[in-house]
């Protein structure tokens, strides 16, 4: 997580499936709760509305936590750095992404877009509720300015019965279509002068009851908490089926009171059927005596049983089948800032069986920052972290230098000071480390090394990394068209680190002398080579050829090119270079046989 953006965007895509969860889950309460009152089901859907509002808060909150601390990798299988007898201090794991992974980071790439487009419905639905609220607002003042009603007092003797402490007020308007409950501190109740008319004067009392309920249960507070979560999570069916019934039982709620008032079922039903017809469009902020489904209010104060619906079971069932499916694909979308269940290890694209290790070590994490890293180290590094930081930048000048380029953020930088702890990491659980002393990941930008020396070889490992990093953020792996050959990502970032080791050397010696050149446009994986060392020496006399016939700023293009070109075969190579592919392998072959013929006569960088 970089920043706001990617942490909302991130909270409202897991709010998909947390929402088609928690639904199902209140759905299923409510079911269980059928039988019982309507107070209690109120209590169920209220209850429902404040976790579904909370999920994302804690979401966020997690997010926010878990971009600033050291996210543990998933257990992942990591191929040995190199075969057994060719293993150095410089090995490292480049882990790639998996489907899952890649699914992750496509997401990632569109959340821009969906956080624009959430802020765009949540200001035209700020918009409405500000309209609504004005309204509401004209009504207050308007009720305040008119005379009191002449069933102020028949209001008042029901308030006392009812617990109110605070007289309210009553004012009969002719802005209202149906009885109606403006305002909160001072709450009053509008009556409709056309519909009075056709009330009789026990009716009006079970109305004025019903609304005097709303304001002894608060529900003016309740309905502005539901205007809210239906602006700010609109875009979830959830939390508008929940909202729904929350305004339904809460009426009925009220209706239980009205009916306890005036004991006349059948006149008070004939009230809410005869405001029926007077009723208008009202405002979300206010709560009125005609609020939910009407028949269905009616059926029950008359205590008869529901229209029965035959295919109700059915659609019950797809209902919970589709948000079954919505939050399993919800939940497998979770950020795995971890690896995945393939890795490429020193140029190894083949899997191999993680061995079982020792349980993570609990490690007490610092943190110490630079111009361009954020340097994660245990107690055992304290006293020399300076070092660190020296070795880190100057591995930070020197790809920069060698690439040409810079990155926008800070990157990850993760350091253990001896082998034992470095393999008992909780970064990678359970990873086999054998013969590895760094790796990066693309999901995080992460870089993880072992600090075994304070020579150039942990400026050297850190340089590795760190281009793997400038790779990354120049061809993001987003993309699952996107397959940047592995002798472009380690030969890259051998041609970062900038030095030549004897044994690389001594390998393009051998193929030159062989005659055993590939043709590079072709090569896949390891190139069926055993020794993985052979695409990283390769890799790194391609960049340094593009170099030499192209210029330094060839090398970052060239290697771009390989996540934007149009065809991905031959585009690199026409599109940068202006070389078909034979013709790229054929002038790199003659490059290499010049450079690495064999005898004292080679050239050496």
């Amino acid at each position: 997580m970089r920043d706001w953006m990617e942490i909302t965007g991130w909270t409202l895509l897991h709010f998909v499936w947390q929402g088609a969860l928690l639904g199902l889950a209140i759905a299923g309460i409510l079911w269980v709760c059928r039988r019982r009152s309507a107070n209690a089901r109120y209590g169920v859907a209220s209850g429902g509305l404040i976790a579904l509002l909370a999920a994302p808060v804690v979401t966020a909150a997690v997010l926010w936590q878990a971009a600033r601390a050291v996210e543990p990798l998933q257990r992942t299988d990591l191929a040995a750095a190199r075969e057994q007898g060719n293993r150095s201090t410089r090995g490292h794991a480049l882990l790639a992404g998996d489907s899952m992974e890649t699914v992750h980071a496509r997401l990632t790439a569109v959340l821009p877009g969906v956080v624009t487009v959430w802020l765009a419905g949540v200001s035209l639905l700020l918009v409405r509720m500000g309209g609504g609220f004005w309204r509401v607002h004209r009504l207050h003042e308007a009720g305040f300015a008119a005379p009191a009603s002449r069933w102020q007092e028949v209001a008042s003797r029901l308030a006392s019965r009812l617990g109110l402490a605070d007289a309210v007020r009553v004012v009969e308007s002719r802005l209202v279509s149906t009885p109606t409950v403006v305002g909160w501190m001072r709450p009053i109740i509008l009556l409709p002068v056309a519909a009075l008319a056709n009330l009789t004067p026990a009716q009006v009392e079970a109305i004025l009851a019903h609304e005097l309920a709303h304001i002894r249960r608060h529900d003016y507070l309740v309905n502005l908490l539901q205007s809210l979560g239906e602006t700010f999570l609109f875009y979830h069916p959830a939390v508008w089926w929940v909202s729904g019934r929350i305004r339904a039982e809460r009426e009925n709620c009220c209706d239980d009171v009205a009916l306890v008032i005036c004991g006349d079922r059948v006149g008070y039903a004939s009230a809410l059927t005869a405001l029926e017809e007077w009723r208008g469009r009202e405002a979300a902020p206010v709560v009125a005596a005609t609020d939910g489904p009407l028949s269905g209010r009616v059926r029950r104060i008359l205590e008869r049983p529901p229209h029965p619906r035959p295919r109700a079971r059915g659609r019950m069932v797809a209902w919970a089948v589709a948000l079954a499916l919505c939050a399993g694909i919800g939940a497998a979308s979770w950020p795995r800032h971890g690896v995945s269940d393939t890795a490429q290890a020193a140029g190894s694209t083949a899997r191999q069986p993680a061995q079982v290790t020792r349980p993570a070590a609990t490690v007490a994490w610092q943190t110490s920052r630079t111009e361009h890293f954020e340097i994660r180290y245990g107690v055992a590094l304290a006293g020399d972290i300076d070092r660190v930081e020296a070795a880190a930048e100057s591995a930070y000048r020197r790809v920069s230098e060698r690439l040409a380029d810079d990155l926008s953020f800070e990157v990850p930088l993760i350091v253990f000071a001896t082998r034992e702890a470095f393999e008992r990491q909780d970064i990678a659980p359970g990873a086999n480390l054998t013969g590895i002393a760094s790796f990066s990941e693309p999901a995080g930008n992460r870089i993880v090394v072992l600090v075994e020396d304070w020579g150039d070889d942990l400026v050297a490992r850190i340089s590795h990394e760190l281009t793997h990093v400038f790779a990354f953020e120049a061809v993001p792996r987003s993309d699952s068209g996107t397959r940047v050959p592995l002798w472009v990502d380690e030969g890259l970032a051998e041609f970062g680190v900038g030095v030549w080791s004897e044994t690389d050397e001594g390998i393009l010696r051998g193929l030159v002398e062989a005659g055993d050149i590939p043709s590079m446009s072709t090569v896949e994986g390891r190139a069926g080579f055993e020794n993985p060392r052979v695409v990283y020496a390769l890799g790194h006399a391609a960049f340094d050829f593009v170099e030499a016939e192209w210029g330094l700023d060839t090398v970052t293009a060239f290697m771009r090119a390989f996540g934007t070109a149009g065809n991905p075969v031959a585009g690199p190579y026409q599109d940068v270079l202006g070389l078909t592919p034979a013709a790229f392998d054929a002038r790199f072959a003659d490059y290499l046989r010049a450079r690495f013929a064999p005898g004292p006569a080679a050239q050496r960088r």
